[in-house]
């Protein structure tokens, strides 16, 4: 019998929030992420390569030390995986330019990767930035 690719990319990305944001193990981007990765993260920005890329997660948790990444859904089809991510924490760390608030927050964070060769050669994120600003207490929610 012959392993669904799918569901062993599922495996292999869910890893991301669970391990690396939530836990901080920095080392599965070695195991998980080919060397010439592409990332795209909004609103961080993008990143190439497998080094540059661990230095995302590592600015999160300075920034939120107690980071929670919670995957809510899974997809796969072909070479694709879609994760559909809570993310939860304090402020204690300056991020973007903002000071620690002490504020907690709960927002949506939408992950997509592509696998070849049994790694994630690219990576598209997309944080609830306008909720985690309005959270940490630094803008306002607009009339309602």
């Amino acid at each position: 019998m012959v392993a669904d690719e799918s569901s062993t990319d599922k495996r292999l990305a869910q890893r991301i929030p669970e391990e690396i944001a939530s836990e901080g193990a920095i080392d599965v981007v070695d195991e998980l992420f080919a060397e010439d990765v592409v990332a795209h993260i909004n609103p961080l920005g993008g990143v190439e390569g497998r080094d540059e890329f661990q230095e995302l997660p590592q600015r999160m948790r300075a920034a939120f030390p107690n980071l929670q990444a919670t995957v809510d859904q899974i997809v796969a089809e072909g070479d694709h995986v879609a994760m559909h991510v809570t993310l939860s924490g304090t402020h204690r760390g300056p991020f973007m330019g903002i000071n620690p608030t002490e504020e907690s927050f709960e927002i949506e964070h939408a992950i997509f990767v592509r696998f070849a060769d049994d790694e994630i050669v690219e990576l598209w994120g997309q944080l609830d930035a306008f909720g985690l600003l309005r959270q940490l207490g630094v803008i306002e929610a607009p009339m309602e």
